[in-house]
């Protein structure tokens, strides 16, 4: 998966110690509200968990149901052949009790192999850092008759240990057993899209949100966003592809985490990501990444130019300068939801610069970093910032070295009860007192929640440098140090005032997963707290037009996502899978590598969706030929080889 360049001005370890000593005053509040740690699925190795927090743990109110989506471990169920699966555990009683590894819900039909048990074939299209989330049709109170919707990139069998990246895995799995509706697609020769988060209205649309990369070993961010937005067909979501070309600083060169989220009624909604587009350094001298945010008040038709929220020279009074490292930019994840007020919530992780860009300077026990809510009250018009915690570390590792280790930060998520008058920021630190460690090797959940009616916190966070690391939720209970890989789900669980936020996370030492039941703040909405002003900007390329519209329904390019052939290279026949936004004409053109036609083939009205169309090579000569795909005023050439 992607890797960002992270350079890390720590103190030594004898300094943090000397502080240690004289005491810092940010040890985390202690206290449980832990009712039981239950274990759910099981995974091969940490690697299933990584790629900081996602979309993978969703609650429905209406079916008082918890589903978990992740990766597959072997012949769990006996479905699974190969590592290239998604699975998911599901609690039909909000989280008490559960059914584990259930499905599969990808994998039989597009990733077919026998790479468990010592096979070779790992499988042609195998599915990699799922995101999925429940899906409930309107008036529907049962869970047997709900779906469970998920994408994730997917990588190849080509019996190496390093793969490209080819595409984004996509479906529809049931909760009743039928079998799953499995779909795979690619870009362009040579890009693919790399799916970062998913989002289900409760209008019934399915929004995927990625990035447009190389088909390399990184998925190299290569110039757009890809929207993806999805209709319900009875049984599938069907998507159109809406891409937004995105440059992005050279030095960046990827944008390090993006979300998505609508409002109750489908038509507010908000994408914010951590990024960087002033290729110069000129409008943001010393900015590494910052957020920028697009909105759309008509269902996603269209989506305004960016606002830049820019935290440069903003947080002065919330952290402690050391060094003269008083700039400050975003690392590397972040979360958002949308309250009520349809007002968008970001919890990121803010951290000094430390004189150059995309180095960052984190000082231990010194409160020179904070965890924030960074939001809006008018709409996205401006913007303010709430501190919610001064970590205690912040990155940490897990795993066997050269197996399957994995560097992991905080991963802050957001969370809201259905009716979004009650939210819940989240994060996984270790408490540096208790294990004696300075890195982010032995997580806790730590919670604190947002009254959006009362303006009212469950912890004082007024009296900003006297924030500490946070509630510590977990401290005392069996997943006390272990929550490692955690994610929680965009809605809470509101029961008559008593509020649980789904949480799950990865064991250790094994790579199972674990649910915590009732985790909640101990806190009553009762504090205050000091929100910060932060400036906002409108620099990005994508606002010179004038119109304030990035993506509108007149000028959207309707993608045509055409697969490679497969097999490839092949003998007589081979396959294209291309997957159109609307009923149309598909043509299907070979040539000679000197630019001969020599089969042109139309199919007429093809449906929407994926649609698998056979090349017939059985009279070709071994050696190389193009394939032309053409849709309307879409086109796109791909390269075969015959044996």
């Amino acid at each position: 998966m992607k890797k960002t360049l992270l350079t890390l001005s720590i103190l030594t370890a004898s300094c943090i110690h000397a502080i240690a000593q004289f005491g810092s005053g940010n040890n985390a509040d202690v206290s449980s509200s832990v009712c039981g740690v239950y274990a759910i699925g099981n995974a091969m190795t940490y690697i299933a968990g990584a790629g900081g927090s996602r979309s993978v743990l969703s609650y429905n109110k209406d079916l008082n149901t918890v589903v978990f989506v992740h990766r597959a471990a072997c012949g769990m169920p006996a479905a699974v052949t190969n590592t290239g699966y998604y699975t998911y555990d599901i609690s039909t009683d909000g989280g008490t009790s559960w059914t584990n590894n259930q499905g599969p819900i990808y994998g039989v039909q597009m990733n077919p192999g026998n790479g468990c048990g010592g096979g070779s074939v790992l499988g042609p299209h195998r599915g990699r850092y799922p995101k999925g989330v429940v899906y409930n049709t309107s008036g529907n109170t049962d869970p047997n008759n709900a779906h469970i919707v998920y994408t994730g990139p997917w990588n190849t069998d080509d019996q190496s240990a390093a793969t490209n990246w080819y595409g984004q895995v996509h479906g529809t799995g049931h909760i009743n057993g039928s079998p799953a509706n499995e779909n795979y697609d690619s870009l362009l020769s040579g890009m693919a899209i790399w799916p970062q988060d998913i989002f289900v209205t409760k209008t019934g649309v399915s929004w995927i949100l990625g990035t447009v990369g190389a088909q390399d070993l990184v998925n190299t961010y290569q110039d757009s966003i890809a929207i993806l937005k999805g209709t319900w067909n009875g049984s599938d979501f069907v998507y159109s592809y809406f891409p937004i070309h995105y440059e992005v600083n050279p030095y960046a060169n990827e944008i390090p985490d993006l979300n998505i989220a609508f409002s109750d009624d489908g038509l507010t909604g908000y994408i914010a990501m951590l990024t960087n587009q002033d290729p110069t350094y000129t409008i943001y001298p010393d900015s590494s990444y910052y957020i920028q945010v697009l909105k759309t008040e008509d269902g996603g038709n269209t989506w305004s130019c960016p606002t830049d929220i820019i935290l440069a020279g903003a947080m002065d009074s919330a952290l402690q300068v050391l060094n003269n490292n008083d700039r400050y930019g975003t690392a590397w994840d972040l979360d958002i939801v949308i309250d009520k007020n349809n007002n968008l919530h970001i919890i990121t992780t803010v951290v000094p610069i430390n004189h150059a860009p995309y180095s960052l300077f984190q000082s231990y026990n010194h409160k020179t970093y904070g965890l924030f809510d960074i939001f809006t009250t008018d709409g996205g018009n401006t913007y303010k910032a709430q501190l919610l915690a001064h970590p205690e570390t912040f990155m940490g590792s897990i795993g066997t070295q050269g197996v399957d280790e994995i560097d992991e930060y905080l991963r802050p998520f957001a969370s809201r009860t259905w009716d979004g008058s009650k939210l819940f920021f989240g994060w996984f630190d270790t408490d540096t007192l208790y294990w004696g460690i300075y890195e982010n090797d032995q997580p806790d959940l730590h919670l604190v929640g947002y009254d959006v009616d009362a303006n009212f916190w469950t912890s004082d966070l007024s009296n900003l440098l006297a924030v500490n690391a946070g509630e510590n939720i977990t401290t005392g209970t069996a997943a006390s140090g272990k929550c490692w890989m955690g994610n929680g789900s965009y809605y809470s669980i509101d029961s008559a005032g008593n509020y649980k936020v789904p949480v799950v996370y990865m064991d250790q030492p094994n790579p199972d997963f674990r649910y915590i039941d009732c985790a909640s703040p101990s806190g009553t909405f009762t504090h205050p707290g000091h929100p910060l002003n932060v400036p906002v900007n409108h620099a990005s390329p994508l606002c010179s037009g004038g119109s304030g519209v990035v993506l509108s329904s007149e000028d959207i390019e309707i993608g045509m996502l055409v697969s490679s052939n497969y097999p490839n290279p092949f003998t007589g026949k081979t396959s294209v899978d291309v997957t159109l936004a609307n009923v149309s004409d598909v043509t299907i053109e070979v040539n000679n590598v000197v630019g001969q036609k020599l089969i042109t083939s139309t199919y007429k009205n093809l449906h929407a969706g994926l649609n698998t169309l056979t090349i017939d090579g059985s009279e070709f000569v071994r050696g190389l030929y193009f394939f032309t795909v053409k849709s309307g005023n879409n086109s796109v050439t791909m390269i075969m080889a015959v044996e």
